[in-house]
């Protein structure tokens, strides 16, 4: 009766999504579909999203669920891909879901609601931080340390004291939110042709960039000091949620403790050392990148569902 009976976890990102199943990693692409407006039917899903005139691109996920159907249908088609046209084989599901840390009870539920839609009978939910945790063997290992998390559309850093979070603070404004806002900047104020992927390079290389004083696009040489501000801008808010996020935390003692551990950072945008190099703290602080910080939180979902007894302290349903 296994065999009518699958449980998956659920990595729901901004960027990608990614889906486990019998502790492999069956679906690991970006987290949009794509429609065409033409015979009204889904084009294509992932690495195969369609972007040609008649496509409409449907990026579900922003933080959390912004489009509740859109994101019903992702889960289907990824399942039903993930699992080799076997998805309509099993009878039920079991989900786990890990969920961004903040989300609100609503946004819970909407996460419960579309896994239920796709099929699931059980669904239970772990946080996003938790998750990054146990897959960089932090969670038991360090107990009481700060956890940044930098993904596309989020800042989130986590204060753990004694293996749980006990004050944590978001900005939801990730790397996306960033390189659009360079993005619009570059294109309207130096009118050069400019995509994503030049997005990120400056972004790689904004260590050399603020050296120079200068970058290069196409031809165009444009100067640091008109990047600048935004840049200034974006850290303002995210320094002051670790400051805010670091007041919250209740005794001196638990401070003490978690400062002397360090910070540890996960997430894609946590690979940009400029950005790094930009967080502010009131004291010296050591910090360790992970060695996977894109695959951390899908990697502690996977030692979740190995062992959910053993986690059931953070588990919701």
């Amino acid at each position: 009766m296994s065999f009518f009976s699958e449980t998956v976890g659920i990595d729901p990102g901004s960027q990608y999504l990614r889906i486990i199943h019998n502790n492999k990693l069956i679906f690991n692409e970006p987290a949009h579909f794509s429609i065409d407006s033409v015979e009204n039917k889904i084009s294509g899903i992932g690495n195969t999203t369609r972007t040609t005139k008649e496509s409409i691109v449907v990026s579900p996920v922003n933080y959390t669920i912004s489009d509740f159907i859109g994101f019903e249908h992702l889960i289907k088609l990824a399942l039903k891909q993930g699992l080799a046209n076997r998805y309509r084989s099993y009878k039920s599901y079991k989900v786990f879901f890990s969920l961004p840390t903040q989300a609100t009870e609503a946004e819970k539920r909407t996460y419960k609601d579309s896994a239920e839609h796709a099929g699931a009978k059980e669904v239970y939910m772990i946080y996003q931080n938790i998750c990054a945790a146990l897959g960089m063997n932090i969670l038991h290992e360090k107990k009481d340390f700060i956890l940044i998390e930098w993904g596309a559309s989020k800042f989130d850093i986590s204060v753990f004291v004694k293996g749980f979070p006990v004050s944590v603070g978001s900005v939801r404004m990730g790397i996306r939110t960033l390189s659009n806002l360079l993005l619009n900047h570059l294109s309207s104020n130096y009118q050069v042709p400019i995509i994503n992927k030049d997005i990120e390079h400056i972004l790689m290389d904004l260590k050399a960039i603020s050296s120079k004083n200068e970058f290069r696009i196409g031809t165009t040489i444009i100067s640091f000091q008109s990047i600048q501000p935004i840049l200034d801008a974006y850290f303002t808010f995210v320094n002051l949620e670790i400051q805010n996020t670091l007041a919250a935390v209740k005794t001196s003692v638990d401070l003490e403790k978690v400062m002397s551990k360090g910070v540890h950072y996960t997430g894609g945008g946590s690979i940009f050392e400029y950005m790094r190099k930009q967080l502010t703290f009131d004291q010296e602080i050591s910090y360790t990148l992970s060695q996977s910080p894109l695959l951390d939180t899908i990697n502690g979902l996977k030692m979740v569902i190995t062992q959910p007894t053993a986690y059931k302290p953070y588990l919701m349903i």
